[in-house]
């Protein structure tokens, strides 16, 4: 509408925006030969409203003459015609018939349910001409105009629909904003009033009309040639302004943002319930749309997993150590929400070996101990970021410091045998490509290079090679304990370290972020631990989730047997965090036997 009002036929451009807007509203369909799409629901309440705009528009605003046929022309003599009494009616068929004056011209034209508007009919209907008038008699008090009845919405007994609905008098249009019902009264004739918020009222409000004012009223003043908002004198800068700041009111009203700000015009619309969805905003999209880290990783390359999958806890993936700091708008807050509210000022506790007690009294009812590392090498860009060539350095790094770990043995997904494949399916390590939300957020690129897996002699520690991070490693032990699982984890995270510090690099880690990792899931520790219990009695307990909060672990049951996670949080150490696991075993533990007994 803007880029017509800047010509000198807004008057012609309008009606054919307006009903161009109703077909896109009413059918969605696509032009022959091209795929339909569905339409977006904002844009559908632009195009229903945008038409009536564009009428308001017209009575309000336009300073040009209509275009008429040269008999017409003829016809009508004087200055610029102007549009006045628009008027909106619906038939029994659900048509809408608009009704309007041009200067001496009654016009009309119906638009159909589907959106196709008719021809407009227009009929000479000259006003007649004035008759002098003679000499004033003493004014008469004049009578108070009536006042127009104003529809009273934000305490009506029965709570309205969202969307369009036919009222007296008018339109009204009804719609959620921040958890919230608002409506919004639309006249057949005059301005739209601001929207209401919608509240359950203790009784009934019904429409009421103010009773008129007990002083007479004024005399009208006699019309001036000036004191219309826009005349005909008007520019089309003008007139394109006052149309934008009309539109912009009317958006602002309906909750709508039909016409993205500058730098927004790539934002993002998220579904679901992911720490993206509820971090990222429009003015922080707005600060961080421009931003590229100094290996070239861009905000769009950060989100673009969890606008993929609307499924997705988390929903970014960083692409560097940069990203934690040039998008810090976006993950300090991602980190906050899931890292119980951890702040960018913040520092990371350091590692140290955790005080776990005897386990023993336990160690009957343990099914599997599990502990999962995650790493990322310094100097190198992480998966979602690096490059093929990196990539292959970073195998090439860990293949290296792997082979100084005595027993295991280093499979590359590149060169598989069916023996190596019978060998690692009798270890119970399973070889495919990431997930989903790995395959958007760009780390299974170039899938199988440079990936492998490394399996000690005994089968119980597994190190994935550029799976989601450089390095991944898992320690699992039947019927073990949290302490021994936690040795040995440390033991082959030692090894590997002191082979990498020797080749000129290390873990990439900092004061604030702990071990920093592709997922801010694992940022900190960057260690996963789960015990497995047996535990028939305490499984079938429904308070499980709040006995884990005591001791900042999550529980959960399957048949008999109960798992006790216990995920990286930044702010608290490896030693803490497994201390909690241990407590929470303990607990439950005791919790069965004393049943029992």
């Amino acid at each position: 509408a803007i880029m017509f009002a800047r010509t000198s036929r807004v008057g012609a451009a309008l009606p054919r925006l307006a009903r161009r807007g109703v077909r896109l509203a009413s059918t969605g369909a696509a032009p022959a030969g091209a795929a339909a799409e569905p339409v977006p629901a904002g844009l559908k309440v632009a195009a229903v409203v945008l038409p009536a705009v564009a009428a308001y528009l017209l009575v309000t605003h336009e300073p040009h003459a209509p275009v008429e046929s040269a008999s017409e022309s003829a016809k009508a003599k004087g200055p610029a015609a102007s549009y006045d009494q628009l008027a909106i009616e619906s038939t029994k068929d659900g048509e809408l018939v608009f009704t309007w004056v041009e200067g001496d011209y009654k016009c009309k034209v119906a638009m159909s349910k589907t959106g196709s508007v008719g021809e407009v009919e227009k009929t000479f209907a000259p006003a007649p001409k004035p008759v002098a008038a003679p000499a004033p008699a003493p004014a008469p008090v004049a009578a108070p105009e009536p006042a127009k009845p104003t529809l009273v919405v934000a305490a009506s007994a029965q709570q309205p629909e969202e969307g369009f609905a036919q009222v007296e008098g008018g339109w009204t249009y009804t719609f959620k904003k921040d958890g919230d019902l608002w409506v919004q009264f639309y006249p057949n004739k005059g301005k739209s009033s601001p929207p209401q918020k919608w509240s359950p009222p203790a009784a009934a409000v019904e429409e009421k009309t103010p009773a008129p004012e007990t002083a007479a009223a004024p005399a009208p003043a006699a019309a001036s040639p000036t004191s219309s908002t826009t005349t005909a004198e008007s520019s089309p800068e003008t007139l394109a302004n006052t149309i934008l700041n009309e539109v912009k009111t009317i958006e602002a009203n309906l909750g709508i943002n039909a016409r993205a700000p500058a730098g927004l015009e790539g934002f993002p619309q998220l579904g679901g319930s992911s720490l993206l969805a509820r971090a990222l905003t429009q003015d922080v999209y707005g600060q961080l749309v421009n931003r590229v880290t100094s290996s070239g990783f861009t905000l769009d390359q950060l989100i673009q997993s969890g606008i993929d999958h609307p499924d997705s806890s988390i929903g970014v993936y960083a692409g560097d150590d940069e990203s934690y700091t040039v998008f810090a708008p976006l993950l300090d807050n991602v980190i906050a929400l899931g890292h119980n509210g951890y702040g960018p000022s913040e520092t990371h506790p350091a590692s140290s070996q955790p005080a776990l007690g005897n386990e023993q009294a336990f160690a009957p009812f343990v099914k599997s101990v599990t502990l999962t590392a995650s790493r990322n090498i310094s100097g190198l860009r992480m998966l979602p970021a690096i490059t093929r060539g990196q990539r292959r350095a970073a195998e090439a790094a860990l293949v290296q410091a792997l082979g100084t770990i005595e027993g295991g043995k280093y499979y590359s997904l590149t060169s598989l045998t069916d023996a190596d494949r019978a060998a690692l399916a009798k270890a119970g390590v399973t070889v495919s490509r990431g997930n989903k939300f790995a395959e958007a957020a760009g780390i299974n690129r170039d899938w199988p290079d440079s990936r492998g897996v490394w399996v000690s002699k005994g089968g119980d520690v597994v190190a994935w090679v550029n799976a989601v991070d450089h390095l991944v490693v898992q320690v699992t032990q039947k019927a073990g304990t949290v302490n021994s699982a936690f040795s040995k984890l440390q033991g082959v995270l030692g090894a590997v370290s002191a082979s990498l510090t020797s080749q000129g690099s290390g873990f990439l880690q900092s004061d604030h972020l702990g071990y920093i990792t592709t997922c801010p899931a694992h940022l900190g520790t960057g260690i996963g631990a789960v015990v497995e219990l047996e535990l028939p009695k305490v499984s079938k307990r429904t308070d499980l989730a709040a006995w884990a909060a005591d001791f900042n672990v999550k529980m959960s049951a399957s048949g008999s047997s109960v798992k006790v996670v216990a995920p990286p949080v930044l702010g608290q150490s490896d030693a803490a965090q497994l201390q909690g696991l241990a407590a929470g075993v303990a607990s439950l533990v005791a919790a069965e036997g004393a049943k029992s007994s």
